[in-house]
């Protein structure tokens, strides 16, 4: 994580994972999601919102989206 005061914060992760046997991914409502998971899609730009929340979505989440973060 890196975090700036006034700048924002920016997160990151790496994930290992085994490769799959199978074609095809399991279907979203498949998923063992403990409930209704809201995500906060921030961006200034609305055609990225609007993708990451229909991704966002189709996986069972709730996406909230907002083009600005509030000031402290």
């Amino acid at each position: 994580m890196e975090s700036q005061p006034g700048k924002g914060s920016t997160f990151w992760f790496t994930a290992v994972f085994e490769k799959q046997c199978g074609t095809s991914a399991p279907a979203a409502a498949a998923l063992d999601w403990p409930g209704p998971v809201k995500v906060l899609v921030a961006d200034g730009h609305a055609s990225s919102r609007r993708v990451a929340s229909a991704l966002l979505e189709a996986c069972g989440c709730v996406p909230v989206e907002a083009s600005t973060c509030p000031p402290r």
